[in-house]
């Protein structure tokens, strides 16, 4: 019924319009559809409405698509066929100097000439757009009201249409979704196993080699007492050599196992106070704050929710090398902060140490790269792979700044909600 409504209004409507003389009843024109324009068959603006001149300038004698493009239908228009092509049916026009200032209204064909009349009027999203157009009340159509129930009545099949096409193409984007989802889960999955399984293969071969290497260095040290009289100095430093090489060899096995045993821990999340975890390892490290007359700084660490034992071996490992990296004067210092960023605690543990070489900055983080450089294998840098390990399994970063001879910052954040 109300579909047949709106054809009886429209026919109405172009009957009034085709009885009209355009060139003798312009003012009539001007009153009933005041943003109207005609266009001839060279697609230029013969005539245009009083308020439509107000609105974009005179537009008289120039091209239709200088000031306007048609936004629905959305198709191609290049010649005055195709233009007749959309008449009598509802049209969208979006002004060319403002892309957010549209006309809504109907083209229509006049009869027994070519040219082609638009009806309508702009739309305004907003009174603000409304305002700033410059427009008054007295600018509008006397019965912009019926436009309005007509366009209602076009654009309702329209916007079904427009519906109905997206929920379509929203059902295939959920189930393209839905299949790179269950992809994704299963790679995860699958990249979980191999992770798993190379992580009990370095845990089964860095313990089980262990034990033959440990008989190597046992029978070396051996022969190095029971022949000390027999073998001459060059024998000597032969076997020095290998019983250096069987020990590097096994702090590398043993960085491996601890590396491997990473994210193992079978400890649950606790509240830590950082203050108080501070202070205990100030007490294991007593004897050797002294021995290298180190002052540790830190105050108003939060309390936070992780692990204790692997956050404290990253704490641990941490002072312990700014400890060991320290001048050994009374001016040595290490300062811990703390700050909330980003939705982490980030943590800074800055000494005024030797600093770290250059040519080791690159790789410090990386197993047995590390080790391999260092001129003191027992140094705390061979634990740094593992803390990283460690902070990047609870979805923190680790960095490090340094200047050799200036001293060491490191960086690292653990995530607030655990």
């Amino acid at each position: 019924m109300q579909a047949e409504s709106g054809e009886m209004i429209m026919k109405y409507l172009k009957l009034s319009m085709h009885s009209l003389s355009l060139d003798s009843n312009q003012n009539i024109l001007d009153h009933l559809f005041p943003f109207h324009f005609i266009i001839n068959d060279k697609l230029i603006i013969d005539k245009s409405g009083r308020s439509l001149i107000k609105l974009l300038g005179n537009c008289n004698g120039m091209h239709f698509y200088d000031y306007f493009k048609i936004q629905r239908p959305g198709i191609s228009i290049d010649d005055f066929d195709k233009l007749k092509s959309i008449t009598n049916k509802l049209v969208i026009l979006a002004a060319n100097h403002d892309s957010d200032l549209l006309f809504r209204g109907e083209l229509i064909t006049i009869d027994d000439s070519n040219e082609i009349l638009f009806c309508g009027s702009p739309w305004f999203a907003n009174s603000r757009q409304l305002m700033e157009s410059g427009l008054e009340i007295s600018d509008f159509s006397i019965q912009d009201p019926m436009i309005d129930m007509l366009y209602l009545i076009q654009s309702k099949e329209i916007d079904y249409a427009d519906l109905q096409a997206l929920l379509k193409r929203t059902r295939e984007q959920k189930e393209e979704l839905a299949i790179a989802n269950a992809n994704l889960k299963k790679h995860a999955k699958d990249l979980a196993n191999s992770n798993s399984e190379l992580e009990r293969f370095a845990y089964s071969a860095s313990h089980d080699l262990q034990e033959p290497l440990r008989m190597v260095t046992i029978f070396l040290n051996l022969l190095e007492k029971k022949y000390v009289d027999i073998v001459d100095e060059a024998g000597k430093r032969y076997i020095e050599f290998a019983v250096n090489g069987a020990t590097r060899m096994r702090d590398m096995i043993v960085d491996l196992l601890e590396y491997s045993r990473v994210g193992r821990s079978a400890s649950n999340l606790e509240n830590i106070d950082i203050n108080s975890l501070m202070e205990d390892i100030i007490k294991e490290n007593e004897l050797s704050i002294s021995q290298q007359k180190v002052e540790i700084e830190y105050y108003n660490l939060p309390t936070i929710k992780n692990y204790r034992s692997p956050i404290t071996q990253v704490f641990q490992t941490l002072i312990d090398f700014g400890i060991e990296n320290s001048k050994g004067n009374y001016d040595s210092k290490i300062q811990i902060t703390c700050e909330n960023f980003d939705n982490c605690w980030r943590f800074c543990i800055k000494d005024n140490g030797k600093g770290i070489e250059p040519e080791l900055l690159k790789d410090i983080f990386l197993i047995f790269k590390t080790r391999s450089m260092l001129a003191k294998p027992e140094s705390k840098l061979s634990n740094l792979p593992i803390i990283k390990k460690i902070i990047e399994n609870q979805g923190g970063e680790i960095s490090v700044n340094s200047d050799w001879g200036q001293g060491t910052e490191f960086y690292f954040t653990v995530p607030i909600n655990q």
